[in-house]
C-alpha cells in the first residue's frame, strides 16, 4: 500500500498526521474514526463506554456481522474499523471508559461527538489544559440537522456555542434519533475541518446546517493560522481554488 496516499500527500503534509483523539464512538465518531485512518493518521487515541446495542447498527457504521456475546463494545468495533481502513501504519489506543479527564490524556488535536452538553465541556476543559493544544472540534446533530465548532488556540469562541444540558439552542446534542447520512455529513465536516487547520486553509468556527430543506448557516471566520495567511479575506479565501478533480 505504498500508493496509498498518493493524491493527498500533496494536499497534507505527512508529518501532521500524527495524533488525534475522538471522544464518543458511535453514530458520529464511527465515522470520523474510518475517516482519520483513511486520511493517514499515525495514532488514534479513542474513549467510549458504551457497548452496541441493536438499535445502534441503524446508526453507526459498524457492521452488524461484528455483534456477538463477548464484546460488543464501541472501542472494540472502532478499533476493528481503524484496522480495517487505517492498516499497519496507525497505533491505535481505543479505551472503554467513559472520559472524565482524571488521569486521561487528549491529544493537540481532539474531536468530540459525545451524547450530552455537559460531556463535551469536560472534553474541552481538559484540552485547555495542554499548553500545546491546537485544534478542538465539537461535532453535534439531531435527526435533521448538524453544528460544528472549531476552536484553536489562536481562536476560540466555543464558550459561545456551548449550552447546558436541556437548554435550547440552534446547536443541538447528538441523539439516538438521527439518520446515519447526517451522522456521515457532520462526520465529513469535522474532519474537512481539521484538514483546512492542518494546511493553513480557511474556515469557519461555526458551522450549522439543516437538511430539509437543505440551508447552512456559518459564523466566526478564520483566515487560516498555520501558514500566518492572516491577510485572506471572506471575500477572497477560494478565489484561487481549482474546479478539477482526479477521480
Amino acid at each position: 500500500m505504498n500508493q496509498k496516499h498518493l493524491r493527498n500527500k500533496d494536499l497534507i503534509p505527512q508529518e501532521k498526521l500524527n495524533d488525534v483523539t475522538v471522544v464518543g464512538l458511535g453514530g458520529i465518531g464511527s465515522s470520523v474514526i474510518m475517516l482519520l485512518a483513511t486520511m493517514g493518521f499515525k495514532f488514534i487515541r479513542g474513549y467510549d463506554n458504551d457497548n452496541m446495542e441493536e438499535h445502534n447498527f441503524g446508526t453507526t457504521l459498524y457492521p452488524e456481522i461484528w455483534y456477538n456475546e463477548v464484546d460488543n463494545s464501541k472501542a472494540s468495533m472502532a478499533e476493528k474499523i481503524i484496522k480495517s481502513y487505517g492498516g499497519s501504519n496507525v497505533e491505535i489506543d481505543m479505551q472503554q471508559t467513559l472520559f472524565t479527564g482524571e488521569g486521561q490524556v487528549l491529544s493537540p488535536k481532539t474531536i468530540v461527538c459525545t451524547d450530552s452538553m455537559s460531556s463535551r465541556k469536560i472534553v474541552y476543559n481538559k484540552w485547555l489544559e495542554r499548553e500545546d493544544r491546537e485544534v478542538f472540534i465539537d461535532l453535534r446533530m439531531d435527526a435533521l440537522s448538524m453544528s460544528c465548532i472549531t476552536a484553536t488556540q489562536g481562536l476560540d469562541k466555543y464558550q459561545d456555542y456551548w449550552f447546558p444540558n436541556g437548554e435550547s439552542g440552534q446547536e443541538a446534542p447528538c441523539t439516538m434519533k438521527h439518520t446515519i447520512f447526517c451522522a456521515n455529513l457532520i462526520s465529513g465536516i469535522g474532519v474537512n475541518q481539521l484538514f483546512n487547520y492542518l494546511t493553513g486553509r480557511p474556515f469557519y468556527g461555526y458551522i450549522w446546517q439543516g437538511l430539509s430543506p437543505l440551508v447552512i448557516k456559518t459564523e466566526d471566520f478564520n483566515s487560516g493560522e498555520v501558514n500566518n495567511t492572516n491577510n485572506i479575506t471572506e471575500e477572497n479565501a477560494y478565489a484561487n481554488t481549482n474546479s478539477y478533480s482526479y477521480n
